[in-house]
């Protein structure tokens, strides 16, 4: 069957993006997928996949909160 994903961006992704990122995410799943895309311009950069009930993060903001965990500044970007 056909795999259902969300891809969260910070800003709209272009054609040749989407199908890089979707095809990429088929050779990780070994099968078909299907993706929802979506903007969310507070990810400060970079995307959020989301399959099933797994996310895979790979946004700016989400490094930027590690980093400043890290340094135990203990402030979020919200």
């Amino acid at each position: 069957g056909i795999k259902p994903i969300k891809v969260t961006s910070a800003v709209e992704l272009d054609q040749t993006l989407r199908e890089k990122l979707i095809s990429k995410t088929e050779t990780l799943l070994k099968g078909k997928v299907q993706a929802d895309f979506a903007v969310n311009s507070q990810l400060k950069g970079g995307f959020v996949i989301q399959i099933d009930d797994k996310v895979y993060d790979l946004s700016v903001k989400s490094k930027l909160e590690r980093i400043f965990d890290s340094l135990s500044f203990g402030q979020s970007l919200n």
